[in-house]
Order: structure tokens, then C-alpha cells, then sequence
């Protein structure tokens, strides 16, 4: 697989999983007229389903959700990788995937929440999903806004690894155990948490 596929950030699972995966696709579809812009539309719409699927996450429904969702991170993959093969690679193209993953996170976590409390009842659920997208939201903002900032390159380093989204691949094995809740839970916490950190090593630079 050529090396232009991978990216000095990737984590170790999107390097030795991911990227293989993505990388049998990118290097069928660079023999096609596909753009790498159609490749993230339709990652974000697959993102999207499989977030309307965990409206029911006790059920075999959700289940699947959880693998669109993984889909949807392998193909988020591809567009980069498309776009470095063909050379397409354009700002329009880097913000759509910057802010498509970033809505899919959101709609994650609110699909969560909301298919918890009705299966449960729990109001606590709504504000867990509530702290959850806040966190996702600012932290987009704040990196977006602030992605001209001169970070050395060892706080680099640390922002990369904590965006990683490894954590979607807990998802399906959550799913069957019928533990969704725990990573709205985990994501309650973190998101936020992460904002602060990258609002922290940014004032540090």
C-alpha cells in the first residue's frame, strides 16, 4: 500500500486496521471518476444512518448502527486518500471532512441519548448526551478557529492523540453487551475535558 495513504498522525489502530481496509478502496476508486468530496458525502450519510439506527440501542437495529458508524470511520479514510492520489486535495474538501465528522459525533451522541431515556426512562441520559455535544461542538469551534495557531510540535503531537476516534470501535462490541450507556458516559466526561485541554496547550503556545 503506497505510504502517501497513511498520515503521520495516524493512531495504531487506523494504521494497521483502518488504513488497510480504506486503502483496498481508495485504490480501486482511484481508477474511477469518483471525487474524493463524493467519498466524504457519503461517509457522512452513512455516519448519519447508522446514528438513526441507535435510536434503539437495545436492539439488533442498533447493532447495525454501530457498524455503519465503523463504515462511516473507514471511509472517512478514503477521502484523504483519494484526494493525495489524484492530487484533488483543496481547503472546500478539508473543512467538509473536518465539519462532517464533527456532525456525525454529534448526532452520535444525541442518537445515544435519546434512545437511552426512551428505553429507560432516565432524564440523566438527555444531559449526558447534552454535555457530550457541547464538548464536541466547542472543541470543533475552538480548533477551527484556531487552526493557525504555531503549536510546537510535541502539543501537536498530544491534540492528534487525544482526537483519535479509536473509540468507535468499542461500539459494536457495546452494543451487544447492551452497554451503549457507558460510552455516553465516557463521552459526557471526555468531550468536554478535551476542550479544556486544547484550549489549555493552545494559550500555552
Amino acid at each position: 500500500m503506497p505510504s502517501v495513504l497513511s498520515k503521520p498522525q495516524d493512531s495504531f489502530i487506523s494504521r494497521y486496521f483502518d488504513r488497510r481496509i480504506s486503502g483496498a478502496i481508495t485504490c480501486r476508486l482511484v481508477k474511477t471518476s469518483v471525487t474524493p468530496n463524493q467519498v466524504t458525502w457519503v461517509s457522512i450519510t452513512l455516519g448519519l444512518l447508522g446514528t438513526l439506527l441507535l435510536l434503539s440501542p437495545g436492539t439488533y437495529l442498533g447493532f447495525v448502527g454501530t457498524l455503519f458508524i465503523w463504515f462511516h470511520s473507514v471511509l472517512d479514510g478514503c477521502d484523504g486518500e483519494l484526494a493525495r492520489l489524484k492530487n484533488m486535495q483543496s481547503r472546500w474538501g478539508a473543512l467538509l471532512d473536518f465539519f462532517g465528522d464533527n456532525v456525525v459525533h454529534v448526532a452520535l451522541f444525541s442518537a445515544l441519548a435519546v434512545g437511552l431515556w426512551y428505553a429507560e426512562g432516565l432524564t440523566h441520559y438527555l444531559w449526558l448526551g447534552f454535555s457530550a455535544d457541547i464538548g464536541v461542538i466547542a472543541s470543533c469551534l475552538f480548533y477551527f478557529f484556531n487552526s493557525q495557531l504555531s503549536t510546537p510540535n510535541s502539543q501537536l503531537s498530544l491534540m492528534d492523540r487525544l482526537a483519535q476516534r479509536d473509540f468507535l470501535y468499542l461500539l459494536p462490541f457495546l452494543a451487544l453487551a447492551g452497554k451503549l450507556s457507558w460510552l455516553l458516559w465516557a463521552a459526557a466526561i471526555g468531550a468536554p475535558a478535551f476542550f479544556l485541554i486544547i484550549v489549555f496547550l493552545s494559550l500555552r503556545a
